[in-house]
């Protein structure tokens, strides 16, 4: 609905642009004719004439303006209705039963989820899965396989369909949404670069000291950290020293390393890396996990070859699961995958 709602106002925006060029166009030209008309007539003076003209076309740029300033309204509009939903959501329930110890299995038994149910579109269908504690899985698929659909009900930010989803042996939906949080912790392809020190960004869910981020960052060859103009004092966000955006992944990883969770979850958090820094961030993914279980969304099959295993997404289901040497010998959609991958 949301991206409906989307393409429905930037179609109006450029009708609107549309109307005003006609608009400017037209109104020049007949503003030019009359004018021709009277100076060769000797009713108006050439500079009255020119003046008319320019005036009339410095109407339209406080009108293109307006209309960008009325998209960023819009824009203001919506973040402050999501505010305002984010708000009013309820409170968490009071923690009534202690939280299951964390090993880090996961079990999902034909899983069903929709964004449009009602529609008959689903974006799983019958998934199932085992993740073994300290299991690396990797997930590949053309886009829109249900790769991330997938990560967010695995990391409990969407709710489930049909089917079940456990964590450490207790259904998802049993589990406190705190206590969730601390279990399993997800990382986009997005991550955000929080206003502040260095050293404030990575305290940000964790209570971890000088000396353990040190020892992460050097495990995870994030060494650039401690080399900024202050090092972990260093100030950074939207008014502070700019980070690339193969610096801000690598700065989450960090962050994701230091917390004490014990499912990691990567949804293609290593996309916007480019190629010279994308072994690099390969590695640093890896060492992020560190032993815990690993569900990493791959939009690189070279991602894929380090797993313990595979799965390989469809229209929503698991079409194949195995490791990167049995998936290559059989015949199949990763097969093909990594045929074009290679070739490339």
């Amino acid at each position: 609905q949301g991206i409906d709602l989307e393409v429905q106002a930037t179609s109006v925006r450029n009708d609107f642009n549309v109307f005003l060029n006609l608009a400017e166009l037209v109104g020049l030209s007949a503003v030019l004719v009359v004018g021709y008309l009277l100076v060769t007539g000797g009713e108006v003076e050439l500079g009255a004439a020119t003046a008319a003209a320019l005036y009339f076309l410095a109407l339209f740029g406080p009108m293109g303006a307006l209309l960008y300033r009325i998209d960023e309204l819009q824009d203001a509009g919506a973040s402050l209705a999501r505010l305002f939903g984010v708000i009013q959501l309820p409170s968490p329930r009071p923690r009534d039963v202690v939280a299951p110890p964390r090993r880090g299995a996961i079990e999902v038994d034909r899983l069903g989820f929709g964004h449009r149910e009602g529609q008959g579109q689903r974006d799983l269908d019958t998934v199932s899965l085992t993740a073994m504690p300290g299991e690396v899985i990797a997930v590949v698929g053309a886009s829109g396989a249900g790769k991330t659909t997938l990560a967010r009900v695995l990391a409990g930010a969407l709710p489930i369909g049909t089917g079940a989803v456990r964590h450490d042996e207790a259904a998802i939906e049993d589990w406190h949404p705190h206590d969730l949080r601390e279990a399993v912790v997800m990382l986009s392809q997005e991550p955000h670069v929080f206003a502040g020190s260095v050293r404030d960004d990575l305290a940000l869910f964790t209570d971890a000291d000088e000396e353990r981020m040190r020892t992460v960052i050097a495990r995870l060859g994030a060494d650039w950290i401690l080399a900024l103009p202050e090092g972990l004092d260093t100030a950074i966000g939207e008014a502070g020293h700019p980070l690339t955006p193969g610096q801000s992944q690598h700065l989450a990883l960090v962050r994701v390393a230091l917390t004490d969770a014990s499912v990691v979850i990567l949804d293609e958090a290593t996309a916007e890396a480019g190629s010279a820094d994308a072994e690099m961030l390969d590695g640093a993914a890896l060492a992020a996990i560190g032993g815990r279980t690993g569900i990493v969304i791959a939009h690189r099959l070279s991602q894929a070859v380090s797993a313990d295993r595979i799965l390989v997404m469809h229209d929503g289901r698991v079409v194949q699961s195995g490791t990167h040497a049995e998936l290559v010998a059989a015949p199949g959609p990763y097969a093909a995958l990594w045929a074009a991958w290679t070739a490339w």
